[in-house]
């Protein structure tokens, strides 16, 4: 497999307009062959903060990792992945960075 580290995008959607998944579930993210991401890469789901849709990047507001997702497939601009492991439920808009 290659490499994804340091790559970061976005859950951008979840099956069926569902707000949250969990482990098992499919997400997808805003990554994809452009990103030069391959199946089977594993991505750290991060969850930001936000109040009013904005991000709280204070120190009382510190980004948190919710989980884990494996590519499935890819596709130019984004790919489908299952989540691996979830501390918690993931959001749309959660953060995803190659490991």
């Amino acid at each position: 497999f290659g490499t994804s580290a340091g790559v970061v995008g976005v859950v951008g959607a979840l099956p069926d307009n569902r707000s949250v998944v969990g482990e098992g579930e499919i997400a997808y993210i805003t990554l994809g062959r452009q990103n030069n991401v391959k199946a089977g890469q594993r991505f750290r789901m991060i969850h930001q903060f936000r109040f009013a849709n904005v991000l709280l990047s204070a120190p009382g507001f510190p980004p948190e990792t919710v989980g884990e997702l494996v590519v499935l497939w890819t596709l130019e601009k984004s790919s489908v992945g299952m989540v691996v492991f979830a501390y918690r439920g993931i959001d749309a808009g959660d953060i995803v960075q190659g490991m």
